[in-house]
Order: structure tokens, then sequence, then C-alpha cells
């Protein structure tokens, strides 16, 4: 008995950060299912009650102190009541809809088939954007990209305007499916993290000027985007309903037309991804960890994530959107080698931009870094020889690749490699895909090597 228990105690501390991923999001989605299902105004009504509960305890004891004991006793019963009574209303909601609700996910035919023939309407046209694909193995992954536009990235500073609004909420005809949704992903063994996320609300477009001036932004969390642009290949019925309840795809498209992101109804936040440099000219390449939602044991970029609302906007107080990129794309870079910003410095440019339909068309930022340090000496300051912080086990796993290059010239052939290399195990993530293929058009363009000077390599 004794031995079981320590095995126990053993296999918890080694996947920690499973059960708390596992723990937290239970605890995230019941929160959720409160949020979507107007309960909150069930707790204001609470809080409501225990302010008059506590006024009349405080005219009472003015006239009679003996009373206070007794009424403070009954306000706590009374709320301790009423919390039982939203939690079981929100379990019983919640096991209602987990079970009458059915997914149908779309075949890889019947999404090629919809993918086929998508477009892009006139002003996302006028800007440069055109429909390419990444092709895998087995399959095909399609995403909408400018070239025009990551020109201008590569050169200009965007502003960003943070006129308030609304944050982001589920669309009311979802909000049923929550429940189902996030069931079928938490049953996944893959670690989620219901964080506050950046939305991005505009498109990227030029204007009359050929210019971008302003960015309007808006909070969002990670359980809203699984739940709406990471449901688009998938439909939805009650089952006590004849006929579909909800097609995915319609957040995405329009009559087969991409949905700008002034129109998209979905989550939309933003990724950010960077390939870092290290002064000994290495190029440090990520491994996704097997518990990762995304590119699960599939090479990433140094860093790759998701722009935080806080950590990367709100705390910072930055007016530069570029800036804001830039924060979150070395923040991933440092949380997932496990080093610190204090012991190097680090300098990022962004070189491109794209809509990932296999994502419901979220949009997701990509640039280059360059750290002045070695490779060996990053090694030294890292938390740990591996790199591999605790807090990123199971989301990161140590990379068996580490390209090196001589010259600036020779670095778009070092990615090359490595990206012929994993894609013949089919191991290579879109983000690193879309990397070199935008390198390709800057050394096309005569820009990469002036790019790269400037960003610290000689």
């Amino acid at each position: 008995m004794k031995n079981n228990l320590m095995l126990k105690m053993k296999d918890i501390f080694k996947n920690r950060n499973k059960y708390y991923y596992l723990l937290t999001g239970k605890v995230d989605l019941f929160f959720m299912t409160i949020r979507y299902r107007r309960w909150w105004i069930l707790s204001i009504v609470i809080v409501v009650i225990s302010q008059l509960i506590a006024l009349i305890d405080y005219i009472d004891v003015l006239f009679d102190f003996s009373l206070l004991n007794i009424l403070s006793f009954n306000k706590l019963f009374f709320l301790l009541f009423l919390f039982i009574i939203i939690f079981l209303l929100a379990l019983y909601r919640y096991n209602y809809l987990k079970n009458n609700i059915e997914i149908y996910s779309l075949s890889s035919n019947e999404q090629e088939k919809i993918k086929k023939l998508i477009k892009l309407n006139q002003k996302y046209l006028q800007s440069g954007y055109q429909i390419k694909t990444f092709n895998r193995t087995n399959e095909k992954e399609y995403y909408v990209i400018s070239d025009d536009i990551n020109r201008y990235l590569q050169t200009n500073n965007l502003s960003i305007n943070t006129r308030k609004k609304n944050n982001y909420h589920i669309p009311r005809e979802i909000q049923d499916f929550v429940p189902k949704i996030m069931y079928h992903n938490l049953k996944k063994d893959k670690f989620m993290n219901n964080g506050n996320l950046l939305k991005q609300n505009n498109s990227l477009l030029f204007d009359d000027n050929n210019k971008i001036k302003t960015m309007t932004v808006s909070k969002s969390n990670y359980y809203d985007g699984q739940c709406t642009h990471e449901i688009v290949y998938k439909n939805f019925m009650k089952t006590d309903e004849i006929g579909i309840k909800f097609e995915g795809i319609n957040l995405m498209l329009d009559n087969n037309i991409l949905n700008p992101l002034e129109q998209n109804r979905s989550a939309n936040f933003l990724g950010a991804s960077t390939i870092v440099f290290t002064s000994d000219n290495k190029i440090l390449i990520g491994l996704q960890g097997k518990y990762s939602k995304s590119n699960a044991n599939r090479y990433a970029p140094s860093g790759s994530g998701s722009v935080d609302w806080y950590l990367d906007y709100k705390k910072r107080k930055i007016n530069s959107f570029n800036d804001i990129i830039i924060n979150a794309m070395e923040r991933e870079f440092l949380e997932e080698w496990g080093l610190s910003s204090k012991n190097l410095k680090l300098k990022t440019k962004i070189i491109g931009y794209a809509r990932l339909i296999e994502r419901g068309g979220k949009p997701d930022y990509f640039g280059l870094s360059f750290v002045n340090k070695t490779f060996d000496e990053l090694r030294e300051i890292s938390k740990g020889s591996s790199f591999i912080s605790h807090k990123e086990e199971g989301l990161q796993q140590v990379s068996d690749i580490l390209p090196v290059f001589e010259n600036i010239s020779d670095i778009s052939v070092s990615i090359e490699e490595v990206c012929k290399t994993a894609l013949k195990e089919d191991r290579l993530s879109i983000q690193i895909y879309l990397i070199k293929e935008i390198i390709n058009k800057m050394i096309q363009d005569k820009e990469f090597e002036p790019f790269m000077k400037d960003l610290g390599l000689n």
C-alpha cells in the first residue's frame, strides 16, 4: 500500500504539468460555462443581497448587539446556499449540453473542396494578398499572404489605436456548444491554458496612400479561440433536433469569400513566431512537446506562441503595434528556452504576416532575432542544461538539430535543409515554412542581407 502510494506520488511529480493543466482546464471551463450562460447576473444578485444583509446587520446592531452573531451566521449560510445553487446549475448545464450535442468533423476531402473554392475580397486583392499552400506529405495547409504587406512590415512601424472595445464574446449561436467542444479538447492528452490574449480587429490592408496607420485590438482568451476559429471544419447538431444546427465554416467564409477580420466573428488572437540567430552563427530551432496543442512533436521557430493581453500589451503600455508583436516573440523565446532577458540582449524585427486557413483564418506574425551570446553561453545562463524549464516540460522538447552558417547568404540554405529533413517525417510546422518562404522572397528582392546586417549579423 505504501509502495503504491509512493509510486503514485512520483507519477504526479513527474507529470505535474499534465495534472496542473488538466485541473486548471476544468476550472476554467466551469467559469466559462457560467460566463456564457449569464449566471454571472445571479452572482451580482448575490453580492447585492449580501450588502443588503450587511446593512440590516448594521442597523440591528445599533439597537441590539445580541443579533449580530445570528444575522452574520444567517448571511453566510444564505450566501453559501446560493453559491452551491450556481455550482449545481452550471454542472447540470455542462453535462446536459455535453451529452446532447453531436459534433461532425468534415473529412479531409470535404475540407479540401471548401479550401479550393475560397476567394478574397477586392480590398485584400488590392493589398496584394494571395491564397497559397504548404504541401505536406499527405495534405495541404492553406494560408493567405501578401508580399507587398510583408515588405511594408519589414521597413515600417505600425502605430496602434487602442480605442476601447468590449471584450470579445463567443457568438450567441455557438455558446451552447462550448461544453461539448471543450469536453473533447480536455479529453485529449494536450496542455491548455485559458490565458487572456490579444485579438486583432482589423485586416492588415493598405489605405489610399499605401500606408497602414492604425490597428485596433481587444481582449479574447485561448478557449474562445478553441470554440471559434478551431471549429471551422466542424458541424454541430442537437440530439433532440433534426438537421445541422450550426456549420463552423460560416465563421470563416461568406459565400466562399474569406471574411475580413472586421467581419470575422472568431477570437482571432495573434500568433507570433521568430527564429533566433546566435553570435556564433547558430540557428535556434525549437521542437514542440507531445502535449502541445499545436504542432506536437514538430520543429518550430525558436519562439512561437500567442500574444498575451497583459504581458505583451497592457503591462508594457506601448503604442507601437510592432513593439507589441516583437515583445511577444521575444517573450516566447525566453520562456521556451528557459532564459531571462536580464542576462542577454535581443534584437527582433518583423518580416511578415499571414492568415492561417487551417485555423479559421487567424492572424500570425513572423520575425527574425539576433542574440548577443554564443550557443554555449546561452546554455550556461539557461535555467537548465536542456534549455527546458519545468514550466515548459511537455510543451517543449530538446531539439536535436542546430543549423550553422558561415555568412548571411548561407542562412536560407541552412533553413531549407531543416525544412527538407523535417518534411520527410511530417515534422515541420507551418511557421518555419512561412519564415523560410518570406526569407526567400527577401533574397529575391535583395533585401535580406541589409536586413540581417541591421539586425546585428556580420
